[in-house]
């Protein structure tokens, strides 16, 4: 009969399987593939994030075995340091990774010129190396420790118990340790992540938003005209004269057809594009009509007189 503690720590583990592994699995195939295209730091961050965790899921059933049967090894004892050192030194790396990725997005936010200079790909192969080494040598202890001074000869406290039993002596290395892993490990990291975060958000919600905003109720949808802006740029590069016509009386142009996308809600560089695009070719039609070109654009070189060239 498995007890409350028991069966909590097996449901859990099951879930954390099954959602685990397969978002895991797909996200390391994402970011492989983003990684040989192009490679960026926030990506190799995210890249041995998802290795990190990946490694927990492999040996996340030892867990689960080890639950399912009332917190007691039943395992060959070889397996219990092996299994405690992944699955603690992993979901410390994966708090010194989620950090780093805390830190890479502050620092793009608040200083994104600095951070465009000094942002290099090889930062982050540092960063992730050192994170792999610090978690490693730390959490080291908990593969020697079932050795050191164990209860009997055998080598361990005993076969049943896979680091739940400590000896007095054991206690006594091992609580120090256990406490500069929950500061170093745990507690810094955590409140980094938290002041990134925190001023990450503060500094976007006080910058000025930019365009139109879309009345209330209304959301952008893939039939909305903001999702048609991108499909308009090309109709205005095939068709020059599209959004733009002229009455057969010769009078001037009626209000060009760009005039009603700045009603529409989209990106404001699209609706810019689109009204120097607009410019550019009423301007070259008077050009072409006989009038002198407009001071926005470059005044052209005079051509010789017609009789200077010689053949």
């Amino acid at each position: 009969m498995l007890t409350s503690h028991s069966q909590l720590v097996l449901s859990v583990s099951i879930i954390t399987f099954l959602i685990g592994l397969p978002a895991n699995s797909l996200a390391f195939y994402t970011l492989s593939r983003k990684l040989r295209q192009k490679p960026v730091p926030i990506d190799i961050l995210l890249l041995n994030l998802t290795i990190s965790d990946l490694i927990f899921l492999i040996f996340l059933p030892f867990k689960m075995k080890e639950a399912a049967d009332n917190m007691l090894w039943s395992l060959p004892y070889i397996l219990c340091p092996v299994t405690g050192f992944i699955f603690y030194s992993t979901i410390y790396n994966s708090t010194l990774f989620l950090m780093a990725v805390s830190v890479e997005r502050y620092l793009g936010v608040a200083f994104p010129i600095w951070y465009k200079v000094h942002c290099r790909t090889r930062y982050a192969v540092v960063v992730s190396v050192s994170f792999w080494v610090l978690s490693s040598l730390n959490l080291s202890i908990v593969y020697i420790m079932p050795f050191y001074k164990p209860q009997n000869t055998s080598g361990s406290s005993s076969p049943n118990d896979c680091y739940t039993v400590f000896t007095p002596e054991q206690l006594q290395v091992l609580l120090p340790v256990r406490l500069e892993l929950c500061l170093l490990l745990f507690c810094v990291p955590f409140l980094i992540t938290c002041f990134c975060y925190i001023n990450f958000i503060r500094i976007l919600s006080r910058r000025p938003h930019i365009g139109r905003r879309a009345p209330e109720g209304h959301r952008h949808g893939p039939g909305d005209a903001g999702g048609l802006h991108p499909l308009l740029l090309p109709l205005q590069r095939v068709a020059p004269g599209g959004l733009h016509h002229e009455d057969q009386s010769g009078m001037a142009p009626h209000r060009p057809a760009f005039q009603h996308l700045q009603r529409l809600p989209g990106p404001p560089h699209l609706l810019l594009l689109l009204r120097r695009r607009q410019e550019h070719v009423h301007q070259l039609r008077d050009w072409t009509a006989g009038e002198a070109p407009p001071l926005t654009l470059p005044q052209a070189l005079p051509l010789p007189p017609a009789g200077s060239f010689r053949h």
